[in-house]
């Protein structure tokens, strides 16, 4: 069984849960261990992490690579 963590800005629902759950596992074609990590200050979006790979999808995300492209 593969843990993936779901860092959200709110928690997620059962459904969104269990989609997500059957995706990944489809993806990584093993079991997921879905555990939700509520981060307010992402605003918006996801961030998974499943063992050494992290996936940033979040508002927050976003915002910080556009203020790091805009000060270089």
């Amino acid at each position: 069984m593969t843990a993936v963590d779901v860092a959200t800005a709110r928690p997620l629902t059962e459904a969104v849960r269990k989609e997500l759950s059957q995706a990944l596992a489809e993806l990584v074609q093993k079991q997921v261990e879905l555990v939700n990590s509520i981060k307010p200050h992402l605003l918006g979006g996801t961030v998974l992490t499943i063992g050494d790979t992290r996936l940033d999808a979040s508002l927050k995300g976003r915002i910080d690579d556009l203020y790091n492209h805009l000060t270089k």
